[in-house]
């Protein structure tokens, strides 16, 4: 129970679940041949939890014993995604493979289809929910249930993140962005609010100026949209780290950790097991490592030769942590300034990077409000920091 705990804690930490393909390649790694072909043969949904005494009661002597313990780490592993699956599914979603006319293909969370809903269609407006690096779509788990009250949610696994990849050559957030509003488009969805959290709101920003007709309201969530090739280098310089790819693809175990520690105001308590860091790092940080270098490579964001940041036309709602190291909290003004008077900042306080992990209840509030009618920004929250350093 206190790995479980710990292993659900630190998918929290990182706003990331665990794919399909490592589940299957951490537990089939502690079973024999024949559990292993079963294993596969077998869905996420529907993993049979006997398989493994079942199996490892063929083992004598000291093997059942290892093999019954690597079965139970690997369970222990993975629980937390299977629960955050069924969780998701308790939410009435559903995952969803698209395949696009580029080379791509998406995964993504939709409304599941009923008779009812066939005849019916829902009257609940919809909602597109945009990760952030190195995690994927099932890492909104705070948010999903409030949420799927409100609004019809789809959160896709961005390219290269989860079980989303491609062929095409593409890496900007320009090209993301068009993944994200063509997944959209064959799914019937036309018209929408879309929420972004750090790198997915890059991709967010980018989905609002390029298709103001479809975006409802924006809302941009700890994401430095106007940042500038200064931005990362107080993070680097305090991480003695030679770029922010070594923060944001970290490829040791210590580097992972400070990835994690990254997220939170004040850190969690709690002892996560060096082989849950270890796999996570071979199975998650490194999957499609090559990629997602060039991701971060091909960001368009805030090159010194960028073109100018263009402006949006939505309603914007600019939501920040009080205390993020990763994007400082002046980015959240000169964004708010660059849009002008659609555009208003709320600031989370004790929180850093991942408000929505750290004070969910509050953020939740926050952007409901806004999404569903105009919340009045108030003046605490409106002021500048040159402002508050004033009074």
């Amino acid at each position: 129970m206190l790995l479980a705990g710990a292993a659900r804690r630190l998918l929290a930490v990182f706003e990331l679940g665990h794919s399909r393909q490592s589940f299957n390649s951490l537990t089939a790694s502690s079973l024999n041949a024949p559990a292993r072909s079963r294993l596969h043969a077998s869905s996420l949904a529907g993993v049979n939890l006997h398989l493994h005494a079942e199996e490892t009661s063929q083992e004598s002597g000291s093997g059942l014993n290892t093999a019954k313990t690597s079965a139970a780490y690997a369970l222990t592993f993975a629980w937390p995604y299977i629960r955050q699956q069924a969780f998701y599914r308790s939410c009435g979603l559903e995952a969803r493979l698209v395949e696009l006319e580029d080379g791509t293909i998406m995964s993504c969370w939709i409304p599941k289809r009923s008779k009812a809903r066939a005849v019916t269609p829902s009257v609940k407006p919809a909602l597109v929910l945009l990760h952030a690096f190195g995690t994927s779509g099932i890492s909104w788990n705070y948010q999903v249930g409030p949420f799927s009250k409100l609004f019809d949610l789809y959160i896709p696994d961005l390219v290269f993140f989860g079980d989303s990849t491609s062929t095409n050559l593409a890496r900007s957030e320009l090209f993301q962005a068009e993944c994200v509003y063509k997944i959209l488009q064959q799914l019937g969805v036309h018209k929408f609010s879309i929420i972004g959290t750090s790198y997915g709101g890059f991709v967010a920003y980018r989905v609002a100026h390029l298709y103001p007709d479809s975006v409802h309201r924006l809302v941009i969530s700890s994401s430095g949209v106007c940042m500038d090739p200064s931005s990362d280098q107080t993070l680097c310089a305090k991480y003695n780290a030679k770029n922010i790819k070594e923060i944001l693809l970290p490829t040791t175990v210590e580097g992972l950790k400070r990835t994690a520690r990254l997220g939170f105001y004040k850190e969690p308590r709690m002892f996560v097991p060096k082989f849950i860091w270890e796999d996570y790092l071979e199975t998650q940080s490194m999957k499609n490592y090559k990629e997602k270098t060039e991701l971060a490579d091909g960001l368009v964001l805030g090159k010194a030769d960028s073109p100018p940041l263009p402006t949006v036309p939505q309603e914007t709602l600019i939501i920040w942590g009080e205390f993020d190291e990763v994007f400082n909290l002046k980015l959240a003004y000169q964004l708010k300034q660059h849009i002008g008077e659609k555009a208003q900042v709320v600031v989370i306080k004790n929180a850093a990077h991942v408000p929505q992990v750290e004070k969910a209840s509050e953020y939740n509030k926050k952007v409901l409000a806004f999404l569903s009618e105009r919340e009045t920004t108030t003046e605490s929250e409106s002021e500048t920091p040159s402002e508050r350093k004033t009074q």
